[in-house]
């Protein structure tokens, strides 16, 4: 976990909980043509539809990344964070039949 800490954070600190203005902001600013989204404005609030939001976040968590290496770097966090969360449910298990939680 400790060589994947700054992943992690920058992931957190970016789209966790609460996604930054500053984040958003850089994604926004650093965006080129190539990126499309799509927003459904219904007549009513319930009928409208944010689908550009995926891409927004992409945009957050791959800050400065040249289209032609984003998947290759969506791969690696995936795979990183995926790592991460089988460790801990791992630990966690092992926890558990221990009786130590």
């Amino acid at each position: 976990m400790n060589s994947a800490y700054q992943l992690i954070k920058g992931i957190r600190d970016a789209v966790g909980g609460h996604v930054l203005h500053q984040s958003t902001s850089k994604a926004l600013d650093a965006l080129s043509f190539e990126w499309e989204g799509l927003l459904e404005a219904g007549e009513i609030v319930e009928d409208t539809h944010y689908k550009f939001a995926c891409e927004l976040v992409l945009a957050i968590l791959l800050p400065d990344v040249p289209a032609i290496e984003r998947m290759k770097k969506l791969e690696s966090i995936i795979k990183t964070a995926a790592s991460l969360t089988l460790v801990d449910n791992l630990v966690l298990m092992y926890l558990r039949d221990r009786r130590l939680i």
